[in-house]
């Protein structure tokens, strides 16, 4: 399954369950990083990456960075490969404080 295909199902699942869910297009004028997929989920601000699952261990420097930047504020990222690990972080996020 490829990224985009991933990111369909993950958009479509974080809607379901009342995410307000958005794809940040990227270029030139955007900033280098940005997660895949940028989230607000039950008040909390969220950001997951996705890849294929043999390219997990790709995450730019950037990406990492904004990731780290997400969690050091408050939110939540992740890196994901597929829906279930994305509903599994989401379970995180509903039990968080």
């Amino acid at each position: 399954m490829n990224e985009a295909a991933i990111r369909k199902k993950v958009r479509d699942y974080l809607k379901k369950k009342g995410a307000f869910v958005f794809h940040p297009h990227g270029s030139a004028m955007s900033r280098a990083g940005i997660p895949d997929l940028v989230f607000c989920y039950h008040g909390r601000f969220g950001g997951f990456e996705l890849k294929k699952p043999e390219r997990r261990h790709t995450v730019t420097k950037l990406q990492r960075s904004a990731l780290d930047q997400i969690e050091a504020a408050g939110g939540h990222a992740a890196v994901v490969t597929s829906l279930e690990e994305a509903a599994d972080e989401l379970r995180k996020m509903e039990w968080a404080e």
